[in-house]
């Protein structure tokens, strides 16, 4: 018996990259505490910190559900990098656009 895959509505490319341009715009803006001296740096990695984990979790089940499997090297790569970026408590390298990056890359191979 064949297993079902999940249909591939109209939109269902667009949102998630949407999706994670807002993430990255948000750490962004969070970066912009980096600026105040000790206090506004740690709030701002902490924060990013956070935003990354969740950020993870929710695409990771996204695509989970949508049936990308992570399995192949090329896509864990793809997927993993833009992660690695967004999850190092480096202050400013969180600003780049991992997640968009990573989400794309994903999203571009399950379509």
């Amino acid at each position: 018996m064949e297993e079902e895959r999940p249909q591939k509505k109209k939109g269902a490319f667009w949102r998630p990259i949407i999706a994670a341009l807002c993430v990255d715009l948000l750490q962004m803006g969070v970066n912009l505490l980096n600026f105040i001296p000790v206090i506004g740096m740690i709030i701002a990695v902490s924060i990013n910190f956070l935003v990354s984990v969740f950020a993870l979790l929710g695409f990771y089940t996204y695509f989970k559900i949508r049936g990308v499997n992570f399995g192949i090297p090329r896509k864990l790569l793809g997927f993993g990098g833009g992660v690695a970026i967004e999850i190092m408590p480096i202050p400013l390298l969180s600003a780049l656009p991992g997640w968009t990056i990573a989400v794309a890359l994903a999203a571009g191979k399950e379509k």
